[in-house]
């Protein structure tokens, strides 16, 4: 496959049909400061909003250091499609780049505190998303938080809970990452609440800061809170309000009253039925991304952006079939168009495994004996327009079956996995005659990262493999002989 990876002049871009999660993010008021001194959109820069912009996005999925909690990647597939029509609006596109396993305790529980740990496994050529346990509080206020942008280190982390639950959180954050503010920025640490700032709002400056605090005439909209003048004023009024309702009364220092954008996705107010990004957030977006300091995700390469079809049918086994073999199993469906991967999640047994194949079909030689299994079909493509799903079941059989893709290679086997990058990894395995075959290095998303021919012995039979090209991340090793295959998951660290 290719490389994977008008209304009212206040509302103008609506988008997004799904609610927000009731939480916060963690980025703080000082947090957004430093985050537009480093990274602000560029004022000599006017982006053609028509021009469609792709972005390449690498996710971090985070586990223990024993490899527990991580997320499964259906999620992640599902929230792509969501980021892509949060953002379809205004052309932009996000596409994968690569899945990293990333066995890291110190990360995946407390993320604020292991800085140096995560840019340390950064890709420099992608939006980095890591997907953690926790994301813990950066000062953004009271209330759990549920991700945020690191302007120190330039990546996003997000909570694992918020991708199951398929929240909104992640077009948030990344309205953060090219240099959007809250709409109610300054007022984060201390939101309004009539008995301390009462329903006649007369600050100069936002409490404790030296934000003015924005007012609904627009005459200080541009030096004011997010600086949009698009954006009407919000002194963080959705932390404390009942979802997307809006019942307060709050007057500013000229009398007005207060309409804040309740749907705007950099707001906190939740349980929306839509959100939006204004035209001037949508533009600042734009720009940012063709600001230097985002060269890197500036790139040649367009995504596959076919809409998949939801016509998907298993073809073999049969749903509610058993099979008579355990350790020799071929699932089979019609190839589903727009699709150029499949992912599947086969559960049974006290436990799930994820599969990947470029074909509308996989050999399995790993299931154990007389186990009901459930299976999760996910048809995708690197620029996942949209997200849909089949389900099958069926049950092994305790037969044994001599077939393993191929017949006369036994013992198959990767050590070390996982590896270390740069370090050699020893491939083994045993077979019962010569012949020619090739050793191919596939990349998660299918792609053939290195391809070499390589004679079989009868025999032991040890290869082994330089890591040294090889970047941090997942791949496959594929033997290929005889027009079968064998395969083994490889993962460098």
């Amino acid at each position: 496959m290719k490389r994977i990876i008008f209304t009212l002049a206040i509302i103008t871009t609506f988008i997004n049909l799904n609610a927000q999660e009731s939480g916060i993010c963690g980025m703080s008021t000082e947090d957004q400061a430093l985050m537009a001194e480093l990274y602000g959109h560029p004022k000599n820069i006017q982006a053609n909003r028509e021009d469609w912009v792709f972005i390449p996005v690498m996710f971090h999925l985070v586990s223990e250091g024993n490899g527990d909690g991580r997320i499964n990647y259906g999620p992640i597939l599902k929230n792509l499609a969501r980021i892509n029509k949060d953002y379809n609006g205004f052309k932009m596109r996000f596409y994968i780049y690569g899945f990293n396993e990333l066995k890291n305790s110190q990360i995946y529980l407390s993320p604020s505190t292991s800085l140096n740990a995560i840019v340390a496994n950064k890709d420099p050529n992608a939006l980095n998303i890591f997907i953690t346990e926790n994301a813990d509080t950066q000062g953004g206020g009271l209330g759990t938080t549920l991700g945020y942008y690191s302007p120190q280190g330039d990546y996003i982390i997000v909570r694992k809970q918020e991708l199951t639950s398929a929240t909104s959180t992640l077009s948030h954050e990344i309205g953060h990452f090219f240099t959007l503010k809250h709409t109610f920025y300054g007022w984060e640490a201390n939101p309004w609440n009539e008995a301390e700032h009462t329903n006649h709002v007369t600050l100069i400056n936002a409490p404790g800061t030296n934000i003015p605090v924005e007012i609904m005439q627009r005459t200080n909209c541009s030096i004011a809170a997010d600086g949009f003048c698009d954006t009407p004023p919000d002194y963080n009024f959705g932390i404390t309000s009942n979802g997307c309702n809006y019942t307060y009364q709050v007057y500013d220092s000229n009398d007005d009253l207060i309409i804040p954008q309740k749907n705007n996705f950099m707001s906190y107010f939740n349980d929306c039925s839509t959100y939006a990004f204004t035209d001037e957030q949508t533009q600042a977006m734009k720009n940012s991304f063709y600001g230097d300091q985002r060269d890197f995700l500036r790139r040649e390469y367009v995504p596959d952006t076919a809409m998949i079809s939801s016509t998907i049918q298993f073809t073999n086994p049969t749903a509610g079939s058993t099979v008579p073999t355990y350790n020799a199993v071929t699932i089979e469906w019609n190839p589903v168009d727009g699709a150029t991967d499949y992912l599947l999640e086969i559960t049974g047994n006290g436990k799930m495994t994820t599969y990947f194949s470029s074909e509308p079909s996989i050999f399995i030689t790993d299931l154990s004996p007389n186990v009901t299994y459930i299976v999760l079909l996910i048809p995708f493509n690197d620029g996942i327009p949209n997200y849909v799903t089949k389900v099958t079941q069926f049950k092994t059989g305790t037969e044994v079956s001599k077939v393993n893709g191929i017949n006369f290679v036994n013992d198959f086997e990767l050590y070390p996995v996982p590896a270390t990058q740069g370090n050699n990894v020893s491939i083994q395995f045993n077979s019962s005659k010569y012949i020619d075959s090739s050793i191919k290095i596939l990349d998660i998303l299918g792609n053939i990262v290195t391809s070499n021919g390589f004679r079989i012995n009868a025999g032991v039979n040890n290869y082994l493999l330089n890591t040294t090209s090889l970047a941090k991340g997942i791949y496959f090793v594929r033997i290929e002989a005889e027009n079968k295959i064998l395969t083994k998951k490889l993962i460098i660290q």
